[in-house]
């Protein structure tokens, strides 16, 4: 159910107003071998639980994409607030790419990006993120070893459960990490166009060479109701497609990074996407950037 209702400016609101722009961001993208079967549980859980729904969601591939965001501005171009400034913002976060088909037949099947976790480094962009698009992030404790665009390297810590039961008290633990091994060096036998070849779905011609640049991205967005348990209030699909802005520089990660997972009960990145406590990096890149995010477009209901 929509609302026809203006939005309520109250004084105590940070969360920013789409459409939004980020400047001077540094992108990581790195691919590790998840499960297809595990994924497309989430895709199901996530996005086919609509009856009747016109569009049908599945996972098509093996690989989960890990990216890292760094960007030293985000602000709203929203013609009352791009005047109050702008935030800095991390984010990391877990893809697995899916295909959405229509029944109707009326428009292609496309590719999009599912998000499934996603940990960023204050709260207004945990809100942002949750209330206005559907992407599940977390307010979290992000540490990264370095600056460089060509360093990886970033531990995660987050408030989850690590085991459930009755005396658990949910605190703030690692949950992920980016290291490099021993054996990390430059890799420079492949390039950023890589990455179509690298994902091994069918067909890769309508994949941009490189991850989320141009590609819709879906998530569900819902609320529960506090008036009826184990009931949504709101609940819907949304689909928005980032648009990269000027790109300044970009290159390869070094071979030999490993993406680490911790155990959790709440936050189990290991089950959920099919991966391991230690994770080989296949193919990583990176790019320097500006961005925005606009508005979404409703698919379902």
């Amino acid at each position: 159910m929509t609302s026809s209702s203006p939005y309520v400016r109250l004084p105590n609101d940070l969360l920013g107003t789409p459409p939004m722009e980020a400047r001077g961001a540094i992108m990581h993208a790195m691919l590790i071998d998840g499960s297809r079967r595990a994924q497309q549980r989430y895709c199901d859980a996530a996005l086919n639980g609509f009856p009747n729904a016109r569009y049908n969601f599945r996972a098509v591939g093996d690989k989960v994409l890990v990216t890292a965001i760094y960007a030293s501005e985000m602000r709203s171009l929203d013609p009352l607030e791009r005047q109050n400034g702008f935030v800095g913002e991390t984010d990391i976060a877990f893809w697995s790419i899916i295909l959405c088909s229509d029944a109707q037949q009326k428009e292609p099947d496309r590719y999009m990006w599912l998000p499934s976790f996603m940990f960023v480094d204050s709260g207004p962009a945990m809100a942002s993120g949750r209330e206005i698009y559907g992407y599940p992030k977390c307010a979290s404790g992000i540490v990264r070893a370095a600056s460089g665009p060509e360093q990886a390297e970033v531990s995660v810590a987050t408030l989850h459960f690590e085991r459930f039961g009755p005396n658990e008290r949910a605190a703030v633990r690692p949950i992920c990490s980016v290291r490099a091994t021993s054996s990390a060096i430059a890799d420079n036998n492949k390039s950023v166009a890589s990455f179509g070849e690298a994902l091994n779905i069918e067909p890769v011609d309508n994949v941009p060479p490189f991850p989320q640049l141009g590609m819709p991205q879906v998530m569900l967005r819902q609320y529960r109701d506090a008036t009826r348990a184990g009931m949504a209030a709101l609940k819907e699909i949304l689909v928005v497609t980032p648009s990269a802005g000027p790109i300044t520089d970009s290159g390869m990660l070094p071979s030999g990074l490993e993406i680490c997972i911790n155990p959790s009960a709440s936050h189990d990145i290991r089950s959920t996407l099919g991966l391991m406590d230690v994770n080989p990096v296949s193919l990583g890149a990176w790019l320097s950037f500006d961005f925005k995010v606009g508005w979404a477009r409703r698919l379902l209901p």
